[in-house]
């Protein structure tokens, strides 16, 4: 039997983005991005940790879905764009930042 290519999809974003983690709490996942960024630097400082940056990516997401009428999720989601804009993937920044543009015009 064959499942279908969205079965797939659907469970590869929902494991990128957090799906079924609704328990964890804003308070929590905040805690999880200071743990990422703090290891997202090699230890000479000059460079970034690939898989840390796409950890944080992800944390990032998460929180904006979980989280988004805090007051940090337009920063994060900021963030997550400038991540994302250094791993050369800038359409992707660029979608983020109007993002953040056209739900946050305060920020």
């Amino acid at each position: 039997m064959r499942i279908p290519t969205f079965v797939y999809l659907s469970v590869w974003l929902c494991m990128g983005l957090g799906c079924g983690s609704e328990d964890t709490s804003c308070e929590e996942r905040k805690k999880e991005i200071e743990h990422l960024e703090g290891r997202l630097f090699t230890q000479d400082g000059n460079s970034v940790q690939a898989n840390v940056r796409a950890e944080l990516m992800r944390a990032y997401a998460s929180f904006a879905n979980a989280c988004h009428d805090t007051d940090e999720t337009p920063e994060m989601l900021f963030r997550r764009a400038d991540l994302l804009r250094s791993a050369g993937r800038f359409q992707e920044a660029m979608t983020q930042l109007r993002d953040v543009h056209d739900h946050y015009g305060e920020y």
